[in-house]
């Protein structure tokens, strides 16, 4: 039963992650057409599902950040060596070196609490882009956005904030409410 579960939450998030580029397509072409009622309702949705996946993969400890930044935290001696190990923990799955980093996005990861925490900020940030720019009427500047999201980035591998160590919810029920 516990490898069914497994099986089940990954087949799950494969599935809405494959629905996740359709909204994220449908996002873009709302922008591109310039049609701010459909963008709306489109980004909602593709925020909405962040969160989804989210609570889909916290059913399941091997979809975890928490155990993930723990582990990292129990091989310091001290606190500051903890921080430092959580900081490098987090940077290894996010830009993987400096913010300007070529390999930045190289570990993708997606555990539960990486996508409320990380992903779902940073898509909130692009998407407002979108949005003021279709209310300005004037283009996104993304070369400041980029700057931008790199130091918010940059700042997220510098936090502590705890994330769950243990699975919340049924593996099968969540996946067939998705």
């Amino acid at each position: 039963l516990d490898t069914y579960g497994y099986d089940v939450v990954h087949l799950a998030r494969e599935n809405l992650v494959a629905l996740a580029d359709t909204l994220a397509m449908d996002m873009f072409d709302a922008y591109q057409a310039k049609d701010r009622e459909a963008f709306a309702k489109s980004s909602r949705e593709y925020l909405e599902l962040i969160e989804d996946v989210d609570e889909l993969l916290a059913t399941r400890r091997e979809f975890l950040l928490g155990p993930w930044i723990e582990d990292a935290r129990r091989w310091g001696s001290d606190d500051p060596e903890r921080l430092l190990y959580e900081t490098n923990a987090r940077t290894l799955i996010t830009l993987w070196g400096p913010p300007d980093s070529g390999l930045h996005e190289y570990a993708h990861r997606q555990w539960s609490g990486m996508m409320r925490g990380f992903y779902l900020p940073r898509w909130k940030q692009f998407v407002d882009r979108l949005e003021e720019s279709l209310q300005s009427g004037r283009p996104v500047d993304s070369d400041r956005f980029e700057k931008d999201i790199r130091q918010w980035e940059y700042r997220w591998t510098r936090q502590n904030e705890s994330y769950p160590t243990v699975p919340q919810g049924d593996p099968v029920e969540t996946s067939r409410r998705m």
